[in-house]
């Protein structure tokens, strides 16, 4: 287990430790990556890691490495080890959160009526969710810990 969070750890610094002029082919937008680069950001280092965590299992499951239940769940807990104090940013995140965890149970669940899930709509809810945290999360540039 600590060996496959290590693994994961080093993937995910080598996924947001590069600069937007970097000529890495990801789908990550670079306005994100230059924003996630900044040092001056809002959080601390744990709470930093944590969101930049969260952005790399959202590049996870765009490059078929996890499904959707399996993103829905880790943002879920990066988001509580994260423990963010500002109320915005908890609220903010379940608004964010929730529609992708609404596409999951349209995908997963027996009540869901046959066609409800939109993969269209989940790749919207994923990039306003990249935004968010590489806009809003990471690139506060105020010296408060939230």
């Amino acid at each position: 287990m600590e060996q496959c969070l290590a693994s994961e750890a080093t993937r995910s610094r080598r996924a947001w430790s590069f600069s937007a002029s970097s000529d890495d082919k990801r789908s990550v937008p670079k306005h994100a990556l230059a924003q996630v680069a900044g040092q001056d950001v809002l959080v601390d280092d744990h709470q930093r890691a944590m969101w930049t965590r969260m952005l790399d299992r959202l590049l996870a499951f765009e490059t078929d490495e996890i499904d959707l239940t399996k993103l829905v769940r880790d943002l879920r807990g990066l988001f509580v080890e994260a423990d963010p104090h500002a109320a915005h940013l908890r609220d903010d995140f379940e608004l964010h959160w929730i529609e992708l965890d609404m596409n999951d149970e349209l995908r997963t669940q027996t009540w869901a009526p046959p066609g409800a899930y939109d993969k269209a709509r989940v790749h919207r809810g994923i990039d306003a969710f990249r935004d968010w945290v590489a806009h809003s999360v990471l690139a506060d540039s105020s010296s408060d810990h939230n």
